[in-house]
């Protein structure tokens, strides 16, 4: 437990990042030692800018964070992350902790709404948006009837955009489920999902009629 050891941590952090005894180790060295976890946090972001897909290092900032008890910079720093990559499942991973720990949902959904107009077909984001609705309500109650459908309704609106769009039908057949659940039937599909698919059927566009959904 001595600096010389926190020093040595940091050049082996930064040889193997995926090295989980050496973050552990120089956690221990962190506390121990009574350091500045503000300074730890600088470190950790430079590294992981550098292998933003390595758990090791996510993990790590988790913890660091998690000393602070402070994560207003944690929302940002993701979105630069997945800014490079919207497929970084270690940095949605975090930001979902990171919101569901803190309680910071409240501009999640404007996040999520601005990546899917840049790009519908981004899975991340619809999954995302799953994320916040079903930890924000429980979806299988009946009082959740009205967010559904409502919910629904949006999903249908986009799906409308780009009928191809695997991502945006595989939300939908989830909020359909949860519909089952809160309206305690099998199988008794909201109307407005029934009719939609029924007029895609019936008057395919020639972009539709190839889509298997």
């Amino acid at each position: 437990m001595s600096e010389r050891a926190l020093e040595l941590t940091k050049d082996a952090a930064l040889l193997n990042p995926a090295n989980y005894t050496v973050w552990y180790y120089r956690r221990k060295l962190l506390i121990e030692l009574k350091k500045d976890f503000y300074e730890e946090l600088d470190f950790i972001s430079d590294v992981i800018r550098s292998h933003p897909k390595n758990y090791q290092v996510w993990q790590h900032r988790r913890c660091v964070v998690d000393q602070l008890k402070n994560a207003s910079q944690e929302l940002l720093f993701t979105q630069q992350i997945i800014k490079r990559d919207s497929k970084n499942y270690h940095a949605w991973q975090y930001r979902q902790w990171v919101i569901k720990t803190f309680d910071l949902w409240q501009d999640e959904i404007a996040y999520i709404n601005e990546l899917l107009a840049q790009d519908l077909r981004n899975n991340s984001a619809w999954n995302q948006r799953y994320f916040h609705l079903s930890n924000r309500n429980d979806l299988t109650r009946p009082e959740s009837l009205n967010v559904l459908n409502d919910e629904i309704n949006w999903c249908l609106d986009k799906i409308e955009l780009c009928v191809d769009n695997e991502s945006a039908w595989n939300y939908l057949r989830a909020l359909v489920n949860n519909f089952n659940y809160a309206n305690n039937t099998n199988a008794n599909y909201p109307s407005q999902v029934v009719e939609y698919c029924e007029n895609k059927l019936k008057n395919a566009s020639k972009d539709d009629e190839f889509s298997p959904f």
